[in-house]
């Protein structure tokens, strides 16, 4: 269901027990909407978003059913998440002044050692839908990490994470990339902690792994970015952090995706349980 206002639960039939926790994804750039698609039900960016979903494989549209004599059985297929909610402008009345052009809400489940957070797909399911409603130009991403899905074996060294396996697809996608300045802000919930030491490690793994698809040049303490997102869907309000001034391996959201993942992997290896804010920003 597109709307103006965030749904914090899950949309499905799956019940309680599964407990998804929301990835939160929001992108604003310059946009010629085509007037006419915003009319139509089926041309939103919920119903688009749910279209190339089902398409690419993405979705998870397994159900709990019972049978006649009350026997529980799932149906349907396993997918990388569940669709909640997406739209244009704001995200509830908390956000006016930060309205992203589109923004998406999806469900994960808790993931295996082996799989990363699927934000790379996420977003690059959030930019197909971009080209479909009109011409669209990236000037920022945000999303919300739900580092809890991330199993607790995860504690191993950084350079094992899943993520990092597949950062190669940058480095051979172009002979010669185009680098592209970004900034690009990390931060917690107010209840959580953001500690320097957390954050010197955070900015240690990204210089050794997330090269060459984002190189850190400079960081600050502190994040100036707030969020786009109500307080209540992912606890915030907007805590400690850090501020990272750096470079993309060209600028698109498939490469903020796998970035974000790397941040997670590390982040879950590193102590880190709450939801992370990361927001990437054109320079």
């Amino acid at each position: 269901m597109a709307s103006g206002e965030m749904r914090p639960g899950i949309h499905g039939g799956r019940g309680a027990a599964a407990a998804p926790r929301p990835l939160l994804g929001a992108v604003w750039g310059k946009s010629r909407i085509d007037p006419d698609g915003q009319h139509n039900l089926n041309n939103d960016p919920h119903s688009r978003f749910v279209q190339r979903s089902q398409a690419m494989g993405w979705l998870d549209e397994r159900m709990v059913i019972v049978d006649p004599s009350g026997n529980e059985r799932v149906v349907g297929n396993a997918g990388l998440w569940q669709m909640n909610d997406g739209g244009y402008g704001p995200i509830g009345t908390e956000s006016r002044s930060l309205a992203p052009t589109f923004w998406f809400q999806v469900g994960i489940d808790k993931l295996s050692d082996s799989r990363p957070l699927p934000t790379e797909p996420f977003l690059c399911c959030a930019a197909a839908v971009a080209a479909t409603l009109g011409e669209f130009e990236l000037r920022a991403a945000q999303l919300v990490l739900p580092i809890s899905q991330l199993s607790v074996g995860r504690n191993g060294h950084a350079a094992s994470a899943p993520s990092v396996e597949t950062r190669d697809w940058f480095s051979g996608a172009l002979e010669h990339p185009k680098r592209v300045r970004v900034s690009m802000d990390i931060a917690v919930g107010a209840r959580s902690r953001f500690t320097p030491e957390f954050a010197s490690g955070l900015i240690r793994d990204i210089k050794s792994y997330a090269s060459p698809v984002f190189e850190a040049n400079e960081w600050i303490e502190g994040s100036a970015a707030h969020s786009a997102f109500p307080d209540r869907v992912w606890q915030g309000p907007r805590g400690d952090g850090l501020r990272i001034y750096g470079s993309v391996s060209g600028w698109s959201l498939d490469a903020i995706g796998w970035v974000a993942a790397l941040l997670a992997d590390c982040a879950v290896r590193r102590g880190l349980a709450a939801p992370l804010l990361v927001t990437v920003t054109l320079d």
